[in-house]
């Protein structure tokens, strides 16, 4: 899933985008390497070396998921606060950084790229939250 907003290229017309390219393949594949917790599946045997190459070439790269749980009695959902507790729980970021043939962005400089909240009203609350668990 893309964001058709940002992101440009041959599979914005597409649910599915059939890959040719051995480098988009192996970045993918890259991709879940850096993503698993314990292991990586391949489906034929005759692939294992490709396997124990990606991660040998990953594998000093690779750092441990942790993702980061919130427990609250306190969240409200539509306006009323929940019977028993919410737990969020909010996914970490995998570092790589993709580099596809098909996908096109026009990119930000780091000097000019400003973090915008989805909402401001959920920034404050997320702040809110973080200080009265830390406290």
């Amino acid at each position: 899933m893309i964001d058709g907003d940002k992101y440009c290229g041959p599979f914005n017309d597409y649910l599915q985008y059939d890959l040719f390219n051995r480098s988009d393949v192996s970045q993918l594949n890259a991709l879940q390497l850096h993503h698993s917790l314990n292991a990586v599946y391949f489906g034929d045997p005759l692939h294992e070396s490709y396997a124990q190459d990606l991660w040998h070439a990953h594998h000093s790269k690779i750092s441990p998921l942790r993702d980061n749980c919130v427990v609250g009695p306190d969240f409200w959902v539509d306006g009323k606060l929940p019977e028993g507790e919410l737990i969020q729980v909010f996914e970490p970021q995998i570092e790589y950084e993709l580099s596809l043939s098909f996908v096109t962005c026009t990119p930000i400089a780091q000097a000019d790229y400003v973090f915008a909240p989805r909402s401001p009203e959920i920034r404050d609350e997320l702040r809110k939250r973080e200080n009265h668990w830390d406290a």
